[in-house]
C-alpha cells in the first residue's frame, strides 16, 4: 500500500497536463459554438440589412440568419427588399449555403457545395417613359469603384450544386397607358458544377411556366467569358 500511493500520485501528476489541455480545448470548442450558433446570427443579420439597404437603396428586412459553424453552411430565411413604391422587389423564403473550405485553399477560388434559394420571387416593372425600376441599382452595380481603382479580377467561384425551386418572375409594364402585368412561374433551375472560370463549361436543365398554363423548358451547357450556352430549348 505503501508503493502504491507514490505510484498513483505519479500518475495523477502525469495526467494533470492532459486534463488542463483537455478542459482548455473543450472551453475553446464551446465559445467558438457559441459564437458561431447564436453570437454571430445576432451580429451579422443587422449589419447585412443596412449593407444590402445602402447598397440598393431600398428596405431590406431578413427574418432570421443560422450558421454552422462545423459544417461551415448558413441559412438566410425571410428576406425582403422593398420597392420605391412600396410594392415588393425581390423576397426568399430560404437560401441556404454550404461552403468547402479546404476545397477552396487546394483549388484557390471559392468553391461552394450547395447552394439552395427556395421560395424567391422577383418583380420587374416599367415606367411610362421606359425605365425599369431597378436601373439605379444596375448603375450602382456597374460603376467602378471609389477612386477609380480596380481591385483586380473577381475570385474564381465554383459551385457545385445550384437549386432554384419554387421560382416566380412578375413584369408590369406601364409605357403603353394601360398597364400589362405578367408572372412567369413557378420556376426551377438546376446547375451542376457550374464555374466563372472562362475554359469550363456547366451542365443546367431550367424550367417552368407561365401564369396561362404553358411550360417551358431548356437544358444544356452554359459557360463564361465569353458567354455561350448550348443546348434544347422546349416549349
Amino acid at each position: 500500500m505503501v508503493e502504491t500511493l507514490p505510484a498513483r500520485r505519479r500518475l495523477f501528476a502525469a495526467l494533470r497536463p492532459w486534463r488542463r489541455t483537455a478542459l482548455i480545448s473543450a472551453s475553446l470548442l464551446g465559445l467558438y459554438a457559441l459564437a458561431g450558433f447564436l453570437l454571430l446570427p445576432a451580429i451579422l443579420r443587422p449589419r447585412i440589412e443596412k449593407t444590402a439597404g445602402d447598397l440598393l437603396g431600398r428596405q431590406v428586412t431578413l427574418a432570421r440568419l443560422r450558421l454552422n459553424p462545423f459544417a461551415l453552411s448558413t441559412s438566410a430565411e425571410g428576406l425582403a427588399v422593398t420597392d420605391r413604391d412600396g410594392a415588393p422587389l425581390l423576397r426568399w423564403d430560404r437560401l441556404e449555403v454550404n461552403f468547402e473550405a479546404l476545397s477552396s485553399l487546394v483549388r484557390r477560388e471559392w468553391v461552394f457545395k450547395d447552394l439552395r434559394l427556395i421560395g424567391a420571387a422577383a418583380r420587374l416593372a416599367m415606367a411610362q417613359d421606359g425605365t425599369l425600376n431597378i436601373d439605379d441599382i444596375i448603375s450602382t452595380l456597374g460603376a467602378p469603384p471609389a477612386g477609380g481603382e480596380s481591385s483586380g479580377p473577381p475570385p474564381v467561384l465554383r459551385v457545385r450544386r445550384l437549386r432554384i425551386e419554387d421560382g416566380s418572375v412578375s413584369f408590369v409594364d406601364r409605357s403603353t397607358g394601360t398597364a400589362f402585368t405578367s408572372t412567369f412561374g413557378p420556376l426551377r433551375l438546376d446547375l451542376n458544377d457550374f464555374t466563372t472560370r472562362s475554359d469550363e463549361d456547366s451542365s443546367y436543365a431550367f424550367r417552368g411556366s407561365t401564369e396561362s398554363g404553358e411550360t417551358f423548358s431548356w437544358r444544356g451547357q452554359v459557360g463564361l467569358g465569353p458567354l455561350r450556352s448550348d443546348g434544347e430549348f422546349t416549349l
